[in-house]
């Protein structure tokens, strides 16, 4: 029988690359705010390569749950999934004070951009959170 630690070393985890060529870890270390855009897959490798270049302690949420606020670190899943209402409710917790200090890392399978240009998305919500953007593939 396989022990844990045999199992998880066999396991395949996904990978990703990033587009343009960056070393996105000194991107992660300057503590802006990251959006990563790309597919599902690519987007689960990257949380789980990003974890430990990240500021503790870091709490993973996706946009429908409520946000922490004992972090430093957010990783903000499904973003582009955000209606009005929850889109204004996330820019006021970015706003306040006591929540300065906080990076937040954006994970999003859906190009923001487009949603922004049709009026669909927050427009300074969307600055705010994009201030490093990373496209990443699949590798």
């Amino acid at each position: 029988m396989l022990t844990d630690p045999e199992i998880l070393r066999r396991q395949v985890l996904p990978s990703f690359r990033l587009t343009p060529q960056t070393d996105w870890r000194v991107l992660l270390r300057m503590r802006a705010n990251v959006m990563v855009t790309g597919p599902e897959e690519a987007l689960t490798a990257f949380a789980l390569a990003a974890r430990p270049e990240l500021r503790e302690p870091v709490k993973s949420v996706a946009c429908s749950a409520p946000l922490f606020l004992e972090a430093h670190t957010i990783l903000l899943g499904e973003i582009h999934a955000l209606d009005g209402t929850e889109q204004g409710r996330l820019m006021r917790w970015v706003d306040e004070p006591r929540n300065a200090d906080i990076q937040f890392i954006t994970l999003t399978s859906v190009p923001l951009f487009p949603l922004v240009s049709a009026n669909c998305f927050d427009a300074e919500l969307f600055y705010r959170l994009n201030t490093i953007h990373l496209e990443i593939q699949a590798a």
